[in-house]
């Protein structure tokens, strides 16, 4: 499994690319509105990717998707892909790029032809098999703003990767984390003297989940500025880096 950062921004960063990754080159793990652009920077290309997954409905996670379709439209792409989101995912998708770029466009037509929405929530699996190394996702859903979708991810041999996108820390996350997964791509936007706990903070992972798997690394996130842990598994993540398992 090869795991490429895309972005470790938030939607309020110091101008770090926005919080994006893809898979094995194939699956894209949110697709924020600078996407296109990073996808190239990081030498991946958009006519490889063969499922979309978007956890929430903020705009730094899923502004790009118009972007992205269009690029995929107009350089002839008969691929279809799968998108999955929470509910209402194909009509927040549709209405958007219809806001991007009009009805007119040829965008529509092409989004119709060549893209599978598909909802999914908690407790839910999604199936990624692009032919290869098939991947079963089981989502659960964080605590933030609005229905955040987080998923761990199994390759049939073990509990591999897990995914924790915006949120604070919620006790649930222990019987997740007890299931051992080899690295956890975490939301470490928080400080640890924010008022208001809307995301998690490196205190969060030192407290409450490091004792919970003595060998999971925490790859940290979405974040406002680029930080380093001097906990040797708490790292943060950079555009262009790549996690292997």
């Amino acid at each position: 499994m090869n795991i490429k950062i895309l972005g470790n921004g938030g939607g309020f960063s110091q101008g770090l690319p926005y919080n994006s990754f893809v898979i094995d080159h194939t699956i894209l793990i949110e697709t924020p509105p600078d996407i296109v652009s990073s996808l190239y920077t990081c030498k991946v290309h958009p006519s490889e990717i063969e499922d979309i997954y978007i956890s929430h409905f903020h705009g730094d996670h899923y502004f790009g998707f118009p972007f992205l379709s269009l690029h995929l439209c107009l350089s002839g792409s008969n691929k279809n892909i799968n998108v999955y989101g929470p509910a209402g995912i194909k009509e927040k998708l549709t209405q958007l790029s219809f806001t991007a770029f009009g009805e007119e466009n040829p965008l529509p037509g092409w989004i119709e032809n060549h893209i599978r929405f598909i909802p999914v929530r908690e407790n839910e699996s999604i199936l990624f098999d692009n032919g290869r190394t098939p991947y079963t996702a089981d989502i659960f859903e964080t605590a933030h703003y609005v229905e955040t979708l987080g998923f761990l991810l199994d390759d049939d041999k073990k509990n591999r990767f897990c995914y924790l996108p915006d949120t604070s820390w919620d006790d649930k996350f222990k019987n997740i984390l007890l299931k051992k997964p080899e690295i956890v791509l975490c939301d470490l936007n928080g400080e640890a003297d924010d008022k208001v706990k809307v995301h998690m903070s490196e205190k969060d992972i030192l407290k409450n989940g490091l004792s919970l798997s003595e060998t999971t690394i925490f790859y940290g996130t979405h974040l406002r500025q680029t930080r380093k842990s001097t906990h040797p598994r708490i790292q943060y993540v950079s555009q262009g880096e790549e996690i292997i398992l």
